[in-house]
């Protein structure tokens, strides 16, 4: 293509790329643009002739290399999510998730598997779809001899030559291997929310329109309409409350436990969790309690005596409220994936990522597609945990609608409780019966392998305080039953 027709059509298309992005912030949709392709195909050259020709104020571009020690200690997904960019912005994502499964293939890796990481791709992209993301996958392309005629041309170059390694001669010598692996990922992940654009990339000045001319397309199709999240399909409920479910019956609590055992029992529980949470720090097991329930069913308490038995250099806890700002300008699992652990660590949850089928279902804040389909997310966001070695914990406290009640007129006598009582908490008793069909519909979707649900009645703290630090022993021990570390031997069993 000639410098006169390459400058006219990129002048057009650049005013129209940016009216795109003018568009993206009124619309509150974000983009990221996958960019990957054949070595020397030119995917730095795309994302940097992106950021000139939009504004790149409003543009974040992301190389991802092979994973650093911090993005190690967590789940895979963990670093694509903290990456995503917030509703209005552009994230430019050179290789990402594609990476990895790519070479592994190349290299002979089981099809089985091969087939599940595809799927896991397929979920994380149509989760990152129905939350407001347009995901862009663009493919660039070059044949074996324009590939080895580019390496050549670059090695002449003294400014250039850094950029051919041995590596990318090796990879030559299987271009065929390497062009089998990719039709395969393409032909599996080829899906019309998330599809690939592939593009030549021999003609410098002809790629850099394609790969403009494919965004834009993209851009606008997503802002107006098309590739949007489309109706959810009615819920498949999971086989859960057989005898095998660990969804338990509230216990009778009638009788308050005495004051004298509670200490005793307490003391003993405390004693057992610390020498867990010590296996579990150098086994290099993280632990995740999620702590959700009714207004004043006592998660403030239980978390308290759970971390006075940890080590408060290692335990963080989040108190979830309504999301920031910055919160709303990502998708709703953004900010718990940002808070999950690195190896070792504890994160417990006053509230989670189940607000989006409670509080957000019940006060009409999340549409009701959007918490249907969030079942699913949530499970697979979960299964991603626990893939990691992560010890989840779930927790239901439960109280009755007396012992609510009983207990908002002592935190509106008392001063010193009364900053606990807010209008919400008077407002959601006003809808215990909607709160009751959430709930029921929660545990019936979520109570499944590998991360099932602790019910736990609550009307006797005390109680309920034991019967959450039982369960955090009950988990971790499960998991570290067989798992050495340094001073197995040195510890107490039973």
């Amino acid at each position: 293509m000639g410098k006169t027709e390459y400058r006219a059509k990129a002048r057009d298309l650049r005013q129209a790329l940016f009216a795109a992005q003018s568009d993206l912030l009124e619309e509150r949709v974000s983009g990221v643009i996958l960019v990957a392709g054949v070595d020397a195909a030119g995917k730095g050259a795309t994302a940097n002739q992106l950021n000139a020709w939009m504004d790149p104020r409003w543009i974040t571009t992301r190389a991802f290399d092979g994973p650093t020690d911090e993005e190690r200690e967590r789940p895979r997904w963990w670093r694509y999510w903290r990456a995503l960019p917030p509703f209005g912005s552009l994230g430019i994502f050179l290789s990402a998730w594609y990476s990895e499964p790519l070479q592994e293939r190349v290299n002979g890796g089981n099809r089985a598997a091969f087939d599940a990481e595809m799927d896991e791709i397929r979920r994380f992209e149509q989760t990152l779809v129905d939350g407001g993301v347009a995901i862009l996958k663009i493919w660039l392309h070059l044949d074996r001899d324009a590939q080895e005629e580019r390496f050549r041309r670059l090695e002449a170059d003294p400014l250039q030559r850094w950029r051919v390694t041995k590596a990318d001669w090796a990879n030559w010598r299987r271009y065929k291997r390497f062009a089998e692996a990719t039709e395969e990922i393409l032909d599996a992940t080829d899906v019309p929310e998330a599809p690939w654009i592939v593009v030549d990339g021999s003609d410098e000045r002809r790629r850099a329109l394609d790969v403009g001319n494919a965004v834009l397309s993209g851009l606008r199709a997503r802002i107006h309409g098309a590739g949007a999240p489309s109706p959810t399909s009615p819920i498949e409920t999971p086989v859960v409350g057989g005898e095998d479910s660990t969804v338990i019956g509230l216990d009778d609590a009638s009788v308050a436990l005495v004051k004298r055992r509670y200490r005793s029992d307490l003391a003993v529980l405390q004693a057992r969790l610390s020498r867990l949470h010590r296996r579990a720090r150098e086994s290099q097991t993280s632990l995740v309690g999620v702590f959700e329930g009714r207004d004043a069913a006592g998660k403030g308490g239980a978390i308290r005596r759970a971390v006075e038995a940890l080590d408060p250099r290692r335990v963080d806890v989040i108190r979830v409220s309504a999301p920031t700002e910055e919160e709303l300008a990502h998708h709703y699992l953004w900010r718990f994936w940002r808070r999950i652990p690195r190896d070792g660590y504890v994160a417990l949850f006053d509230r989670s990522w189940y607000g989006r089928v409670l509080v957000e279902r019940v006060e009409g804040l999340a549409s009701p597609d959007e918490w249907s389909r969030a079942y699913d997310e949530i499970r697979e966001f979960e299964r991603q945990l626990v893939e990691h070695r992560i010890v989840l914990v779930k927790i239901w406290l439960d109280v009755s609608a007396e012992e609510q009640e009983r207990r908002f007129e002592e935190r509106f006598r008392v001063a010193h409780k009364r900053w606990k009582l807010t209008d919400e908490d008077l407002r959601n008793r006003s809808r215990w019966h909607e709160y009751d069909t959430a709930l029921t519909d929660l545990l019936r979707e979520t109570d499944v392998a590998p991360a099932p649900w602790r019910v736990v009645a609550a009307d006797d703290k005390r109680r309920a305080r034991l019967e959450v630090l039982r369960h955090f022993c009950e988990a971790l021990e499960q998991h570290l039953e067989g798992v050495e570390t340094p001073s197995t031997a040195e510890l107490p069993h039973g």
